[in-house]
Formats: structure tokens, sequence, C-alpha cells
């Protein structure tokens, strides 16, 4: 139910903003309702500046040296926002192309730059750069089993040292 309003929040952390038309069954009521519950924000930066709760996004994006990019955990289909009463000059055949487009790139874009790997920071197979848990943590836990049998030995005084 709020996750319209996390997304406004989200984006008025970096000085952003979202745009609800009026048919959507979230408002600005929803939305501060939403902000007024938040008891705790944290946001952490990858390079550049430490970013400020209230700056815009642009000061924090200059300071950072090499190729900027803010990274997410979730990625939502941007194509339901491609209708066609924004866009009424485009038929229902480009529409349905510009969408195609559109998902292919976003596809491509996750594929490209997604990282497999162990994402449990305690597990001795822990990767860093990993962005996608893919169930390669070992167990901390884990034991180690030896096949094999063991014999012991008694020394016999009838045998010639």
């Amino acid at each position: 139910m709020y996750k319209a309003a996390a997304e406004a929040s989200f984006l008025g952390s970096f000085g952003l903003s979202a745009n609800y038309g009026s048919d959507s069954k979230y408002n600005l009521t929803t939305i501060n309702e939403y902000t007024t519950k938040i008891n705790r924000k944290v946001l952490s930066s990858k390079g550049g500046d430490i970013f400020i709760l209230g700056n815009h996004m642009e000061a924090w994006q200059t300071s950072v040296k090499k190729n900027p990019a803010i990274i997410r955990r979730a990625i939502e289909n941007l194509t339901c926002f491609i209708q066609a009463d924004k866009l009424p000059e485009l038929t229902d055949v480009a529409l349905s192309k510009v969408r195609k487009e559109i998902n292919e790139a976003i596809n491509t874009y996750v594929e490209m730059n997604t990282i497999r790997g162990c994402m449990k920071r305690n597990s001795p197979s822990f990767n860093w750069i990993a962005n996608l848990d893919d169930g390669s943590c070992v167990s901390v836990q884990q034991t180690t089993q030896f096949g094999g049998f063991i014999r012991t030995c008694l020394e016999d005084s009838r045998m010639s040292q």
C-alpha cells in the first residue's frame, strides 16, 4: 500500500520529485502519512563525499570522479509508465514497440551489471562485489569429513626393532 509513498520518500531523499497523477490511488496525503511514520533513514554512498540527507543528488555526483551510478537492489518495470494517454502521438503498435525496446534495454542493463556471488558477510565465501546472491555461500560451521579407517597398533616384544 505504501510502495508509491516509499518511492516518493526515496526520491525526496535525493532532492528529486515524483509525479503521481490524479488517477493514482496514492496522493500527497498518503505520501505524507508514510513519511511521518519513518523512524530512521540510512543512506549509504559509495565513492565521493558523504551524502547528507536533504542535499541534492547533483552535489554528491560532482564529487564522484568516475562513472557515478545509483545502485538499487530492486528494479521495477518501467514500461508500465508508457501509456497511450501520456503519448497520444504514438499508435498502439508504436507504443508496443517502444515498450518492447525499453524492456530489452532494461534486461540488457541488468544482465550486464549483475555480479553473482555470496552476499552473506559472515560467510567465508563472501564476495564483496556481488549484487545477486547465487546460493554459493558456505556455512561457517561446515565440517569436513574424511573417509577411511583408523588402525591402532600395539608394540609386540617378539618383533625386532
